[in-house]
């Protein structure tokens, strides 16, 4: 029943006082727990200055204007009974008062592990209030315990405090000024530990505006999302042993070395697909994947036109061929190979047709792909395609926000990391390429073959004025990007730069022969519109089997 407590404020001397009638929402014996809002309301309000509230005679809260309400954080309280007193004063100060008797009972006595894994699985669902609340649970019973810190690193890193959540998960918890828990233990490196503090790197990053420190926040996560696959790769291997016992282990352990980067390995665990079975399109659509990743392009394309031309492809093999054609840079045919799986409503075709709407320019088709697979898939390659498109709309923090969601997603693409780069170069005011340099050095030292790194560094080269060693990165890209336009007329810059003008007008041409559209002029662009323009030529394309999996549990 709901205390009703009967208030008499006099509202001036010599007056009969109005009575209005103050409810209050809790029961007497009420077992409350997390937030409790006290509410308390009048059938008038005439004549309350202010209602306090108190828990065991201290006073929590005055509130001076309706609502009168307070939110009772019990989490903080020790377990067992409690007395909360709502109090309604008068102008004169004159009161009546109520004290409930309340049991706060927020199941300490289960436990810290009962507590985490409660956090965790509410955090995986998205429930991210009541994760925080159970993760500060945890912590009430142990501030020592590594569960409990994981947790409340969880919480606190929900409530957006991602340098204390960090912090927490990296560095030896101190209680009384004394250090507690094994060293051996920080930082953590856990698979929740890890996936963690990648989130929280990259959520702080995406908060920074110092470029250098976003830069640096994002190869960190980059590394933890490496240590993470290597993790997942172990438990996938524990779990499935070779020989395989069925081509859903081969899946299994082939997509977690394809995470990990071991396309070789990846290839080898895929093995030859069955000629029928569920598993056998997945199997062969994978193995593409990996032919891809190892350069074998060629190899890659037979096999998937093959199996469309015989009937045993599904939407996985089209969204593969699309993503192939993407590499390419075969836009439209891109966009013909995944246009059947439209219809079926398969996510990543959806993706695909998206890059390759992006790279036509159709931008109101690109974006409403983008929409689509977004009702079917939360993936990484949702996010990424989004961030292309707002990119080239010109909306630096939607593309900034969207390519983050990405990295959370997939912490380990080096693409994603490059992508960022050249969101920067082209979108940043100010010197873009000389901040986007923070990016394209950390890749470089992740990955210095990667095409996209070499052409971003050689272009900040140029804008420092640094010809010689631009030249010398981009003459041997030139070599092997002969198809890439971007790249093409970077070299011709650098070449120019160098007083080899020669060579320079011969460079410049084949980028024009490559992409007219891109480069239609006659005179070299300057390194910061090289950038914008690599950024819209160099998609970046995503496609991994986890979204391909998507699809294969319709």
């Amino acid at each position: 029943m709901t205390c009703i407590v009967a208030a008499v404020l006099l509202l001036a001397a010599g007056h009969a006082p109005a009575q209005p009638v103050l409810m209050v929402n809790l029961e007497d014996g009420a077992v409350v727990g997390d937030i409790v809002e006290v509410r308390a309301s009048a059938a008038s309000d005439s004549g309350i200055e202010r209602v306090e509230f108190s828990v065991d005679d201290q006073v929590r809260a005055t509130v001076r204007k309706p609502p009168f309400a307070y939110r009772w954080d019990t989490i903080d309280e020790y377990e067992g009974e409690h007395r909360v007193i709502v109090a309604a004063f008068d102008g004169a100060g004159r009161a009546r008062s109520r004290r409930i008797r309340v049991e706060v009972d927020n199941g300490l006595s289960q436990g810290v592990r009962a507590h985490h894994d409660r956090a965790w699985e509410l955090f995986r669902k998205g429930d991210l209030e009541r994760a925080r609340l159970a993760g500060r649970k945890a912590y009430r019973i142990s501030q020592a315990d590594p569960l409990a810190v994981r947790v409340m690193a969880l919480a606190t890193g929900i409530g957006g405090d991602y340098t204390r959540a960090l912090d927490m998960l990296e560095k030896r918890p101190v209680i009384n000024g004394q250090p507690q828990g094994d060293p051996k233990d920080y930082p953590m490196r856990g698979r929740i530990a890890l996936e963690l503090r990648g989130i929280f790197h990259i959520r702080r990053a995406a908060a920074e505006k110092d470029v250098a420190r976003q830069a640096a926040d994002l190869c960190t996560a980059h590394d933890l999302g490496r240590e993470l696959a290597a993790l997942l790769l172990a438990e996938g291997r524990a779990a499935h042993p070779e020989p395989f016992a069925t081509p859903a282990a081969r899946l299994a352990v082939g997509d977690a070395l394809a995470a990990a980067g071991d396309h070789a390995a990846a290839l080898a665990a895929y093995g030859t697909p069955p000629a029928e079975g569920p598993e056998a399109a997945a199997l062969a659509n994978r193995i593409a994947l990996a032919q891809m990743a190892l350069g074998r392009m060629r190899e890659a394309e037979l096999q998937l036109q093959g199996r469309i031309n015989s009937g045993r492809g599904d939407e996985g093999t089209r969204a593969v061929l699309g993503f192939l054609h993407l590499r390419q840079r075969q836009w439209q045919r891109a966009r013909d190979a995944v246009e059947p799986g439209l219809s079926r409503g398969s996510a990543a075709c959806r993706v695909m047709a998206a890059y390759a709407s992006l790279a036509l320019r159709d931008f109101r088709g690109a974006y409403e792909l983008a929409e689509q697979a977004a009702r079917r898939a939360d993936a990484a390659e949702v996010h990424a395609v989004a961030a292309g498109i707002f990119a080239q709309m010109r909306q630096p923090e939607k593309a900034s926000a969207e390519l983050m969601e990405a990295l959370i997603r997939l912490p380990q693409s080096l693409d994603l990391l490059v992508a960022r780069g050249f969101q920067v170069a082209a979108l940043a005011p100010g010197d873009s390429l000389g901040q986007a340099l923070s990016f394209f050095d950390g890749a470089l030292q992740r990955a210095p073959d990667h095409p996209g790194v070499r052409l971003g560094r050689a272009l900040a080269l140029l804008q420092q004025k640094r010809s010689r060693e631009a030249k010398d990165l981009l003459a041997r890209l030139a070599r092997e990007e002969r198809g890439a336009a971007d790249v093409q007329a970077a070299y011709a810059a650098a070449l120019a730069a160098a007083g080899e003008s020669l060579k320079a007008t011969e460079a410049l041409a084949a980028a024009r022969r490559l992409d007219a559209e891109l480069f239609p002029e006659a005179t070299i662009p300057v390194a910061a519109e090289l950038a914008r323009r690599a950024a819209r030529y160099r998609l970046m394309p995503v496609l991994t089997p986890a979204l391909l999996a998507v699809d294969e549990r319709r």
